[in-house]
């Protein structure tokens, strides 16, 4: 079960999955504490205007590190490591309709798939969340494109195939 509790998210539950509460703390953005764990975004500076922004999910005593791709028309993903290991890919819709966001979960074990839920909850909450919001029959297409070389190197376009 997951439970936020910042303006923007309001309370949120997913049963069996996990609990959460949001807290800040210094360069922990978006934080979440878990039952056994935090999820939270880390910001790296380069120089001043250039720098990029990570996941990270401390999680039973293991470290994973989700990095977000974008590759225009191609799609928007959420690459998601444990280590030098990519073990799941998350990749967002670019058609949103009612501001509503979809989310295709792609994972090699199976294993790995309350991680990438773990993961996709997070990204939906810190980044598309459009709470308060209401749509009624609307239709939008987001593109995003990633030029940050670190981050584009994170994509593995065979990954897909690789997975159930």
């Amino acid at each position: 079960m997951i439970k936020g509790t910042t303006p923007i998210l309001g309370n949120v539950e997913i049963p069996g999955l996990m609990e959460a509460a949001y807290t800040l703390m210094g360069n922990k953005q978006d934080r979440f504490i878990l039952d056994d764990g935090e999820i939270y975004n880390v910001k790296v500076a380069r120089f001043i205007f250039f720098g990029y922004s990570f996941t990270k999910l401390h999680l039973h005593g293991r470290e994973y590190e989700g990095y977000e791709v974008g590759r225009g028309r191609e799609g928007h993903f959420l690459c998601i490591y444990e280590g030098d290991q990519q073990i799941a890919l998350i990749e967002k819709d670019r058609v949103v309709m009612d501001n509503k966001d979809t989310y295709d979960l792609y994972v090699e074990a199976s294993a790995h798939t309350d991680i990438a839920k773990i993961f996709a909850i997070h990204w939906d909450c810190s980044t598309y969340a459009n709470s308060g919001e209401y749509l009624n029959k609307s239709k939008s297409i987001e593109i995003a494109f990633t030029i940050n070389k670190f981050l584009k190197s994170k994509y593995d376009p065979a990954f897909k195939s690789r997975c159930f």
